[in-house]
């Protein structure tokens, strides 16, 4: 009866998480009929059902981007733009960035594997960036205990976007200018990882390629939440300030964001027979 009933809709909390509320709006929402709050036999608590509530999550992200993403570019990241990235990680992190052997890892990401950076601009401006990364068992072990994914880069252990074996990622960095107010950070965050999804991650699905779990080091106060909120599994601090994060099961996560490369993997999969 529980399998049942998660399945067919959210606690309040994913709710939230899924529309991107803070509890003030989002119990004024359902206080007004803005969002429909179901009372099972033998549950304390209310639920929401799955399907309205991830219609309404799609609703406020066109509204949310229909007049404002005209002027943004997502791409792949080039040799040539490496110092671009460098520039925006200096103003988030400081002066280590602009270590000799800081900057050549960041090149030699982009060398080793060309898709494993993505950046938006906004104009001209480098307005976001992500480098997601696919690395060996043993620097997955290593990035659960608090070893940063840059040093995974100078040691042969990254790996390509291919088909054939589950690959394990990391998201080494996933940065946005710090020159605009909260709220524009905010939106050029989630845009680069709608963008990420809607694309990238699609075309990885229709490849073949298949992701099998995603790893994340919450350093600032807005990564950790935005990984809280993402239900990533929190793994600990094991180095003051790193924060691992892990979703183990890629495939059948709930998260919207990984839909697009779920169904396109998924139609990879039957269309060659596996």
């Amino acid at each position: 009866m529980l399998d049942r009933v998660s399945e067919l809709y959210y606690t309040a909390r994913e709710a939230r998480a899924v529309l991107g509320l803070n509890e003030h709006t989002f119990q004024t929402w359902v206080k007004s009929g803005k969002i429909s709050r179901t009372k099972l036999p033998g549950m304390g608590q209310g639920v929401y059902l799955k399907r309205e509530i991830d219609k309404k999550a799609r609703l406020i992200e066109a509204a949310m981007f229909l007049d404002t993403t005209k002027d943004l570019e997502y791409k792949p990241a080039t040799v040539l733009e490496v110092d671009a990235e460098t520039h925006l990680a200096h103003l988030i992190y400081g002066k280590r960035v602009l270590k000799p052997e800081a900057q050549r890892l960041r090149r030699q990401l982009v060398e080793i594997n060309p898709e494993a950076t993505w950046l938006l601009y906004d104009r001209d401006m480098l307005a976001a960036s992500i480098n997601i990364v696919p690395v060996t068992r043993e620097a997955i072990e290593d990035f659960k205990q608090g070893v940063r994914g840059w040093l995974f880069v100078g040691s042969g252990q990254v790996k390509q976007f291919a088909p054939g074996e589950p690959l394990e990622v990391i998201v080494i960095d996933l940065m946005t200018t710090p020159t605009v107010p909260p709220e524009k950070r905010n939106f050029y965050a989630q845009a680069i990882l709608r963008d990420l999804a809607t694309t990238t991650l699609r075309q990885w699905g229709m490849r073949g390629v298949h992701i099998a779990s995603l790893y994340a080091c919450g350093s600032t106060d807005a990564g950790r939440k935005l990984l809280r909120n993402q239900w990533f599994t929190e793994l600990g601090e094991p180095v003051p300030g790193r924060v691992i994060f892990e979703l183990s099961d890629v495939l059948h996560s709930d998260l919207l964001l990984l839909q697009p490369y779920q169904e396109a993997f998924t139609e990879w999969k039957s269309e060659h027979g596996e």
